[in-house]
């Protein structure tokens, strides 16, 4: 029995006997550090639950256009990570593109729709508009998280991009956690395409198409982290914003970017007729919004575990008693479309198995476990400018009087007295542009003009083998030329007579050449014949340089051509808008001296005297 008043035992750390002070404060640490854990968890990875846009500013920054990109609803995306990422990824991708010629690449407005609410694919989403930013040609980005799209009645962006995750499974527990996944992009005018497509005299003058990309991610994470899907977003959204840009890019660098239409050629939003219904076929809108050259564009996905072509052949059948009109049908589960028409409406149904379809692991942690997916089948639907529309509204845009490449674009759409004068335009720019002559032959070639196509066609042919900045003429002349049955006009030899033919100015010792006029980015055309009697042909052009203010404004470029071989420079830039220099030396020849003065009206002007070695 314990003596009165006397004080217990001390507990001894070392001895087992009870908790000492630094126990205690080692507990509270953990207990601390945990608490914080459990909130950084429940906070981490909340991402914005509303769509937002970001638009170019005066600075060209791509910033955003509301405040409510991270609001109250959203949380934070705030993580506390001491982890590390071991990953691997492998891209399968396809694409599938058809244009008109002079078609452009539409590009401007950029709006992203993601199919998964999955904390992994919503941080995947939420990187990717900051992405599309290193693409100085978009000027907008709209995301839209899972379960929201554009307003109905809402204008449609230029271009969609759609992501969703297909598989997600995770095995292990942290430290160590291993994370498979699979995420599928689409890029592309529309935001669903099947194994059919038309082009026909009503649709839009611009490249249209869909690139699709699957990527398939395989990590292990080492370490703690507060959301253990953060750094293997983040290494997807790498690969993916990579892909996508390049993507975009390439695009834009082969098929240069789609001219500026007339607001005509953008109707306002007709609703989707009231007939047009496939509630019996549960389906589900996605998006309805107006457009170039259309006033309503709607989506609908179904989802069905049954016979696709029994579902196809259902609605076409209730569809003609409607009036529409079946314009193909391929009646295979693998690969079945439906294509209708009424008038300019037009209908597509065709089944998907990537975007769209659920995501049956994209739920919990992702176990892998799920049944099979079923088909989802997307149905199309365009109301379209007629095409007394479309004339009327490119008869507008004529009137303007350019620039030539947007008229080039609708010349399918001029009446018989808009394509005289549209050529009339093409004739008064005293051009020295392949492009501009090989406009002209077609068009001569479709007025019945054919002495004149022909003599276009050569002038073209001739002009790009000048100038070396025009090679990708090359392959539309040939193409040209075989169309109209004129490929002998492209077996013709250089000689000093075709070069004068065409009226090009000869550069002779101790006297100025007359000026050359031409508008900016277009060759001034010169040439000469040296002691050996070998012609030389020159062309030089101002170019807008891009680093103002220290530097010029502007940029000179030049090419040489001779028989045999060619050169060419990236460009000087002028120290003034009116500047004399030296600008090239020919052996057996002279120095030739050139004088460029820029003028106001966006031209400039070009005289060239030769000087003695």
């Amino acid at each position: 029995m314990p003596e009165p008043n006397k004080p217990e035992p001390k507990m001894d750390s070392a001895t087992g006997t009870g908790p000492s002070n630094s126990t205690w404060r080692l507990a509270w640490v953990l207990g601390t550090i945990a608490i914080l854990f459990i909130g950084w968890s429940f906070w981490a990875g909340r991402l914005p639950g509303t769509p937002f846009k970001l638009q170019r500013d005066a600075s060209g920054k791509l910033v955003p256009v509301t405040t409510d990109r991270f609001d109250d609803t959203s949380g934070t995306t705030a993580n506390l990570s001491a982890a590390s990422l071991d990953a691997s990824n492998a891209t399968i991708s396809s694409h599938s593109v058809s244009h008109s010629d002079n078609a452009g690449f539409h590009c401007r407005r950029v709006a992203i729709m993601n199919y998964s609410d999955h904390p992994l694919a919503a941080q995947v989403g939420k990187a990717l508009p900051d992405q599309l930013a290193k693409l100085n040609f978009v000027e907008a980005v709209e995301y839209y998280p899972a379960g929201s799209a554009p307003p109905v009645g809402s204008q449609s962006p230029d271009h969609w991009i759609t992501l969703d995750l297909g598989n997600l499974v995770t095995s292990g527990i942290m430290p160590r956690l291993g994370i498979e996944a699979a995420i599928t992009v689409t890029a592309g005018s529309t935001i669903a395409k099947g194994q059919y497509s038309m082009h026909d005299s009503s649709s839009p003058p611009i490249v249209t198409g869909l690139w699709k990309a699957t990527i398939k991610h395989k990590s292990t994470m080492t370490g703690f982290a507060t959301d253990k899907f953060s750094l293997v977003a983040r290494n997807i959204s790498e690969q993916l914003g990579e892909q996508v840009t390049e993507h975009l890019q390439t695009m834009h660098d082969k098929f240069g970017p789609a001219p500026a239409f007339h607001a005509d050629f953008y109707p306002g939003y007709t609703s989707t007729p009231p007939q047009l219904t496939f509630d019996d076929w549960g389906a589900e809108q996605i998006t309805s919004t107006h457009g170039l050259m259309f006033r309503n564009e709607t989506f609908w996905r179904i989802t069905t575990t049954d016979s696709v072509v029994s579902l196809l052949t259902d609605v076409q059948s209730r569809f003609e008693q409607d009036g529409w009109k079946t314009g193909h049908f391929t009646a295979s589960d693998a690969s079945c479309h439906l294509a209708m028409t009424r008038a300019e409406d037009r209908l597509d149904m065709f089944p998907i198995r990537d975007a769209y379809s659920p995501s049956p692991s994209a739920t919990g942690d992702g176990d892998g476990t799920s049944a099979a997916k079923p088909t989802t089948v997307v149905v199309h639907y365009v109301d379209r400018l007629s095409r007394s529309e479309l004339q009327a509204a490119a008869g507008r845009q004529l009137a303007q009087e350019g620039p030539l490449q947007s008229l080039a674009a609708l010349a399918s759409f001029f009446s018989p007295a808009q394509r005289v004068r549209y050529v009339e335009l093409l004739e008064t720019e005293d051009s020295n542009s392949a492009w501009v002559w090989r406009t002209l032959a077609n068009q001569y070639s479709n007025m019945k003009q054919i002495d004149k196509s022909r003599a276009a066609l050569r002038k073209a042919h001739w002009l790009s083998k000048f100038d070396p900045a025009t090679n990708d003429q090359h392959a539309a002349i040939k193409n040209l030329a075989k169309r109209l049955k004129m490929e002998d006009v492209l077996k013709e030899n250089m000689s000093v007579d075709l070069i004068r033919e065409f009226g090009i100015p000869e550069l002779t010792l101790n006297e100025a050449t007359t000026p050359v006029v031409v508008g900016l980015d277009q060759p001034a055309f010169f040439y000469a014949v040296d002691g050996k009697g070998a012609w030389h042909l020159l062309n030089w052009r101002v170019r807008q340089d891009g680093y103002p203010p220290e530097h010029s404004n502007y940029k000179l470029t030049f090419a040489h051509l001779t028989k045999g071989s060619s050169s060419w420079g990236s460009g000087t830039s002028l120290p003034t808008t009116d500047a004399t220099m030296n600008a090239v030396t020919l052996p057996e020849f002279g120095k030739v001296k050139l004088k460029v003065e820029i003028l106001a009206d966006e031209r400039a002007r070009f005289v060239g005297q030769v000087e003695p070695n």
